[in-house]
């Protein structure tokens, strides 16, 4: 159901920041799920997360970002440089973190050709954090405090902020909930359904996000639902799906499979972990930094890196049959965990690795079922079905 409406929500989200920005208010965009959404909220700024995109505008993005670079920095180069697009108009600062290196040229680019002021987080790129590094990133968060303080022209106070931290709070609350009433067969919605729900939660505003989640809830709660019970259960890791390439996530379904969880960061990792226990710059990059880790971090030791604890953790706790492992055409980071993903996770529990590289383009549909519905289909013979 989520699926049916959700362009006809950006669109009622980006007449209602075109209103807004009439009146004097501020948008920023940001790139990645590490931004702290809470202070940009409490300073009175209109965060959004930058993934709704116009693929018309990519070859605009080629210009600047080389050909042989990951498609999502391509689109998003062009859609920010073509006048007549959303972002160009109507986003007054653009942040990253910088974890990926391809988004730090990305930003270089925009800056230089836009105009638009761009704040770029350092973000620790070695696992697990230590004392130093949650002390740099802590700089880190208060040197975005004090940018974004010059934006809105506004002073941060203590009880903005701990209105804001409740409010994303609860956001990530109703998204686990949804999450677990999903894999209980509570509510009938798709993992795409799921996905696109987590989109929205970092693109609409947070009260109103909450409201729609009710009608979900209440809609989705109320239809029968078909039980899952023998299909094959999926685990979707790498980079980030977009409404551009989500088309991995039909194909599962179709192909009889059942995705149960995922590791990216439009999914369960943008948010699954992030609890801010304090009303302080401090807990917030704390909250952050300790959050299960982008693919694009390094940990020396593969036994205490965060991220493949977690699909670990994930596999045994909902008996997972199959890890589908995508990555996005010259995705460099998520393209050079393949192997290292793979190893560790049939060390620790032999489970079914599949890895898609692809790009965003419909072209490949074909090519993608046949590879996923054999997949499935083995997974299938060895469970006796």
């Amino acid at each position: 159901m989520v699926e049916k409406i959700f362009f006809d929500l950006i669109k009622q989200r980006e007449d209602e920041i075109k209103s807004l920005r009439k009146k004097g208010r501020k948008v920023i965009g940001y790139l990645c799920s590490r931004f702290p959404v809470e202070l940009a909220y409490a300073l009175d700024l209109i965060p959004i997360r930058v993934f709704v995109t116009d693929s018309s505008y990519e070859s605009l993005g080629t210009v600047f970002i080389w050909e042989r670079m990951c498609p999502y920095a391509k689109l998003i180069t062009g859609n920010f440089l073509a006048e007549d697009s959303f972002y160009s108009q109507n986003i007054d600062v653009l942040s990253g973190t910088v974890i990926c290196q391809v988004v730090h040229r990305m930003l270089d680019v925009l800056s230089a050709y836009t105009k638009k002021p761009t704040l770029m987080l350092i973000y620790p790129l070695l696992r697990p954090p230590e004392k130093d590094q949650l002390e740099l990133f802590t700089s880190e968060v208060q040197w975005l405090k004090k940018e974004l303080e010059k934006l809105s022209q506004t002073h941060l106070t203590e009880q903005k902020l701990k209105e804001a931290i409740e409010l994303y709070d609860k956001v990530r609350k109703e998204l686990i909930d949804v999450y677990e009433s999903y894999l209980e067969e509570r509510l009938n919605i798709t993992y795409k359904d799921f996905i696109k729900l987590v989109l929205l939660s970092q693109f609409l505003d947070p009260f109103e996000f909450l409201n729609f989640v009710k009608e979900v809830k209440k809609e989705a709660g109320s239809s029968s639902i078909k039980k899952g019970d023998n299909k094959v259960k999926i685990l979707i890791s790498g980079s980030i799906i977009l409404p551009e390439n989500e088309v991995i996530l039909d194909l599962v379904e179709k192909c009889g499979g059942k995705i149960v969880a995922d590791d990216t960061c439009s999914g369960l990792r943008s948010f699954y972990g992030i609890e801010v226990k304090e009303v302080s710059i401090s807990a917030i990059a704390k909250a952050y930094l300790h959050a299960i880790p982008c693919g694009a971090t390094q940990c020396l030791d593969l036994g205490k890196d965060e991220r493949l604890n977690f699909l670990t953790d994930i596999i045994k706790k909902y008996d997972i049959h199959g890890v589908i492992y995508q990555t996005l055409r010259y995705c460099d980071p998520f393209s050079f965990k393949v192997n290292e993903t793979q190893k560790f996770l049939q060390k620790v529990k032999s489970v079914a690795f599949l890895p898609i590289h692809m790009d965003v383009s419909s072209s490949e549909i074909q090519r993608l079922q046949t590879r996923i519905e054999a997949f499935i289909e083995s997974i299938s013979f060895k469970l006796g079905g």
